[in-house]
């Protein structure tokens, strides 16, 4: 959703609610004034929000890690306003609104700096994840794109055979394997510079490797 958008649809909400806060007959107290200086901090940090949600998240997938805070903001939003409908009418001593305000504020504010966290944590575990398997999958397409080019069938079965070994490896990746894997990728690379009768002699010591990969990985993990 554009910026303009989304500034146009908060500025209407705002005047729909101060429609109902002035134009709607009722008594000025210091209830009112309360309930709606703290209407107004509502919108500022909700209009905040969704602005974020909405124009800085343009993925999908941003949005996804977004959306428990867009949850507690259309929360605090909507009690918000509950609290200002039901406060414009019934005068009471001016400390009710102004506790259970505070309480509603302080509230929404927790649940969007725990939430923030937490979904910048786990998007940088995501992200961490994503790096780490993308080398099996670069290794796995160089493979394959060695296979377009065997004629013989020995050596296919040898490539073919090279590629289950690396399509169902240990996904993850660490730091410490780092020259192990690299040589790994150097060396099914030079696969395709080689003829096929040193090709088939050459894929079993790659296959050794990666088992070799596979275990330090098992090690790690334990």
């Amino acid at each position: 959703m554009k910026k303009k958008k989304v500034i146009i649809i908060e500025i209407i909400i705002f005047l729909i609610f101060n429609v109902i806060a002035f134009v709607i007959p009722s008594h000025y107290s210091n209830s009112f004034w309360i309930v709606y200086i703290f209407s107004i901090i509502s919108f500022v940090i909700n209009g905040f929000i969704w602005a974020t949600f909405f124009v800085h998240n343009p993925s999908i997938k941003s949005k996804f890690y977004k959306i428990s805070i867009l949850y507690i903001s259309v929360i605090y939003a909507c009690v918000q306003v509950l609290l200002f409908i039901i406060f414009k009418f019934v005068h009471c001593s001016a400390w009710i609104p102004l506790v259970l305000c505070f309480m509603l504020l302080a509230w929404a504010l927790i649940g969007f700096i725990a939430i923030s966290g937490t979904t910048d944590y786990i998007k940088s575990i995501d992200d961490n994840v994503q790096h780490k398997v993308i080398y099996i999958k670069s290794l796995q397409l160089e493979a394959e794109l060695i296979m377009e080019k065997v004629q013989n069938e020995d050596t296919k079965e040898k490539v073919n055979s090279l590629i289950d070994r690396i399509k169902y490896s240990d996904p993850m990746s660490d730091d410490s394997l780092s020259d192990l894997e690299n040589d790994i990728l150097l060396s099914v690379k030079a696969l395709k510079n080689l003829d096929e009768s040193k090709m088939v002699i050459q894929i079993p010591e790659i296959i050794n490797m990666i088992d070799k990969r596979n275990k330090r990985c098992k090690l790690i993990k334990n």
